[in-house]
């Protein structure tokens, strides 16, 4: 059985995703959601991330910052679905 995770150890596992993903660049609310915090328990590194912000402005600005950074929208389902399989990145 799986040694119980703490507060703490969670949320440096999400902001380190996190930060790998933004680069430090971006300005606005983005919440961690998902299995990602999987990798915890397993040690695997997460193949998607799903990432969630509080509204559309906020959710733009996320996508054009991934475009930024070299990512590429492969399809649009507004006004949640932007996943791996929507928004990859081209390394």
């Amino acid at each position: 059985m799986a040694a119980a995770l703490s507060e703490d150890g969670v949320r440096r596992c999400g902001e380190g995703l996190l930060e790998e993903v933004l680069d430090g660049g971006f300005d606005g609310t983005v919440f961690l959601a998902g299995g990602a915090f999987r990798t915890l328990l397993t040690g695997v590194a997460p193949r998607d991330l799903d990432l969630w912000t509080p509204d559309a402005p906020t959710r733009a600005a996320l996508i054009g910052h991934l475009l930024a950074r070299g990512a590429s929208m492969e399809g649009d389902h507004p006004p949640f679905q932007f996943t791996s399989g929507h928004i990859s990145g081209n390394s």
